[in-house]
């Protein structure tokens, strides 16, 4: 796989879905694990060293969960996660 070959780590999100959950249940959980993976605790259980670069992609929805976590995040959070 291409991200092996790269020695990244992949790390998905299960977010709520609509419409059973409403806006914006997806993006706070998006927010939830992005905040919870940039901690010692979370980089850890991801087996990712203290200064890794994370970087958050998504195709369709995950995409715009991406895009629209990085408008979210004020900017010392978002510079510690892309």
């Amino acid at each position: 796989d291409t991200h092996q070959a790269c020695g990244l780590t992949v790390v998905s999100v299960d977010y709520r879905l609509s419409p059973e959950h409403t806006h914006p249940a997806a993006l706070d959980d998006c927010h939830a694990a992005a905040l919870w993976l940039d901690s010692p605790e979370g980089r850890a259980a991801a087996r990712i060293g203290p200064e890794a670069p994370l970087l958050m992609v998504g195709e369709s929805a995950g995409g715009y969960l991406a895009a629209s976590l990085l408008v979210r995040l004020p900017p010392p959070e978002r510079r510690s996660l892309f």
